[in-house]
């Protein structure tokens, strides 16, 4: 996934399972280049430090229990929305949504805000548990390797044609189907 913020000027990464790290590891993806901060506060202080510079900073929130989780997440996407001009990428979305819906913030800066320059970026494990109306508005898509019938339905939900979907359940480890906002599609190195 790293690969794909590369191009971007500014990039705000949430990382909600802990998954990216600064160095490799442990089953942790390196982000090299990133700035690592752990509380809300911190990340209001980067944003307002970079201003409209280069901004690369990966947050993952493990400040105040207190807080619930869908709060911090969705003060954050408040913030980024008066920040704009930042690819807003999510680790495993669909634990801040139902299938059904998307709470109200969530609406805005998917629906909305990317018109102002702010493209979002989304992975889950289990595509299926993610919002359908988020993925009805995915154009660039990568998917490795699913198997249960409702991650494929998921899949074919965010654009992908069935001759993509057919070789899903047996993508080798690290390989991965591309489909580009073109609607064509090819098999890619992770």
């Amino acid at each position: 996934m790293a690969a794909r913020f590369w191009p971007a000027r500014r990039c705000v990464v949430y990382n909600t399972a802990g998954n990216y790290a600064q160095t490799a590891g442990d089953g942790k993806n390196p982000l090299p280049g990133f700035l690592f901060v752990y509380c809300f506060n911190d990340l209001i202080q980067v944003l307002r430090q970079t201003g409209k510079g280069p901004l690369r900073v990966c947050f993952t929130p493990v400040g105040d229990r207190s807080v619930p989780r869908k709060e911090i997440f969705h003060d954050t996407c408040e913030l980024l929305m008066d920040y704009k001009d930042v690819v807003f990428s999510v680790e495993e979305i669909w634990t801040f949504q139902r299938p059904s819906m998307l709470p109200d913030i969530q609406q805005q800066i998917y629906l909305q805000w990317r018109h102002y320059k702010m493209p979002i970026m989304w992975n889950a494990q289990q595509p299926q548990l993610v919002a359908q109306t988020l993925r009805s508005i995915t154009t660039n898509v990568y998917v490795g390797k699913l198997e249960h019938r409702l991650d494929i339905r998921a899949a074919r939900d965010c654009g992908l044609p069935e001759d993509a979907l057919a070789v899903l359940p047996s993508l080798p480890h690290r390989k991965f189907v591309h489909k580009y906002p073109d609607g064509n599609w090819r098999i890619e190195q992770a």
